[in-house]
């Protein structure tokens, strides 16, 4: 028997510079699990910028429940 599901996939990053120091990505399936994710990729403009990275992180999290809501 065959079973599918849908899922959306979102992307996003904090860029400094032009630079992508931080980057997310989250995936919404139909049914299960919702997974939302924040890679560091430069830890010293990380930390130099947390602030303004962790501004982007909370942004793309309510981006993510907002198409959460709409599904």
């Amino acid at each position: 028997m065959l079973n599918t599901t849908k899922n959306t996939s979102m992307n996003g990053n904090s860029s400094i510079e032009e630079k992508a120091v931080v980057t997310f990505s989250a995936s919404i399936p139909s049914a299960g699990e919702i997974t939302i994710n924040k890679r560091i990729a430069d830890r010293r403009a990380y930390i130099e910028n947390q602030e303004e990275c962790d501004t982007d992180f909370a942004n793309f999290e309510a981006e993510v429940m907002a198409a959460l809501k709409e599904m």
